[in-house]
């Protein structure tokens, strides 16, 4: 992967966990967000850009890269699974 690729891919990580984060901080749970909610449009496009780079693969690695702990993991994996499904063969 070229440097830019790289550097690209690092800045949407940082953007899909900083999309994803803020979701978390509204108390929404699945089924509360209509997808012409801000947030909900936030998230999508950051797995649109990561899926973009690099498909699945990167959205994979991304989500992997968010967090240690495998509850926060898990969590997260839930979360994305409803609110990526469709992008670049991501489905939940």
């Amino acid at each position: 992967m070229d440097q830019k690729k790289m550097s690209d891919f690092a800045r949407a990580v940082c953007e899909a966990r900083d999309a994803y984060e803020a979701w978390v901080a509204t108390g929404k749970e699945i089924g509360e967000i209509s997808e012409g909610d801000p947030d909900y449009v936030r998230v999508r496009r950051a797995g649109e850009v990561l899926g973009d780079l690099g498909g699945i693969t990167a959205m994979t690695a991304a989500l992997t890269g968010f967090y240690e702990g495998e509850a926060e993991y898990l969590e997260a994996g839930r979360m994305l699974n409803w609110l990526w499904d469709g992008l670049h063969g991501w489905y939940g």
